[in-house]
């Protein structure tokens, strides 16, 4: 059964609010800058909420193809505290060279704020390119999350709790798959109940998320997951020298299969930098082993 937990308050918007909010994000966009690489064309600090907020802006990367192409969404680690929507390596060069347009976001970074204004702020990110995705000639029906380390906390959050992107005026059925890259904060509270926990850890936890276990409760995926409501496919990668990591993952994907999901987990031999910057590599295990889970999702 399901526990019933007390949320911290967000802001109440109406569903005409929140077209509101991607109209005038929409003309935002007029301003951004485009530019030309081979093969594709870069469109960056797309402020996906109204504002001036670099940490509320996205680039996105759109093959020149005009065909439809499903979308790759990514979500960068740091801690919930840094990161950039830069940081991408070679990911950008890569999905835009297969066929998908890759959009890379920000969001607020603590201790400026806390939970729940990150998965809030990649909720509107969402909403902006589902409802934006024609001028990128991305469909809509096909957008893949992936996120690395609090990035991936991220993504499997605004993936199970319906919330963030029904504030929004969205649903989580947009979202067609998460691919998530080593974290380990499903059940935070589970995880700051380890004994192994050292204090900085705990420190960078409640930076973000508070020390009111209602809180926490609140910012874990794992918390959310329920049957009889809409999850999309996963695939939970961790890797193999973090057994706290190996632990939540394990956890999490054996939830999301009771609740009736369809959830991939996997072992990855590399380090927790190298689960990031990796993808991309082509004959990489790692990097086939995420083409398999999207090609698979289009069929």
């Amino acid at each position: 059964m399901k526990q019933h937990i007390q949320t911290p308050q967000r802001p109440q918007r109406t569903r005409a609010s929140a077209k509101w909010f991607t109209s005038l994000a929409a003309i935002l966009l007029l301003t951004a800058p485009v530019q030309a690489r081979d093969g594709y064309t870069v469109t960056r600090n797309i402020h996906y909420v109204p504002g001036t907020n670099y940490q509320q802006t996205l680039d996105i990367y759109t093959p020149t193809s005009t065909v439809q192409s499903p979308m790759v969404v990514f979500i960068h680690g740091g801690g919930w505290q840094k990161g950039d929507k830069t940081n991408i390596d070679r990911k950008a060069d890569y999905f835009t060279s297969h066929g998908y347009v890759f959009a890379s976001i920000n969001h607020r970074l603590s201790p400026a704020v806390t939970h729940p204004a990150h998965v809030d702020d990649v909720a509107h990110a969402l909403a902006y390119l589902a409802s934006n995705s024609t001028r990128f000639h991305g469909d809509t029906n096909r957008i893949y999350l992936i996120g690395h380390s609090s990035g991936a906390h991220l993504a499997a959050l605004v993936a199970v709790d319906a919330r963030p992107l029904r504030a929004c005026g969205q649903t989580t059925a947009i979202i067609k798959g998460v691919i998530l890259l080593d974290t380990a904060a499903y059940d935070i509270p589970l995880l700051l109940a380890r004994k192994d926990v050292y204090a900085e850890q705990r420190s960078l936890y409640e930076i973000a998320f508070t020390r009111n276990i209602r809180t926490q409760k609140d910012a874990s995926p794992q918390c959310h997951i329920a049957k009889n409501t809409y999850i999309p496919s996963f695939l939970v990668l961790y890797i193999s020298e973090r057994s706290d990591s190996k632990a939540a993952s394990e956890r999490f994907s054996a939830a999301l299969t009771k609740a009736g999901a369809s959830a991939m987990l996997s072992r990855i031999n590399k380090t927790h930098d190298g689960i990031n910057k990796d993808v991309g590599i082509e004959g990489d295990a790692l990097t086939k082993q995420i083409m398999d889970f999207l090609t698979a999702g289009d069929r």
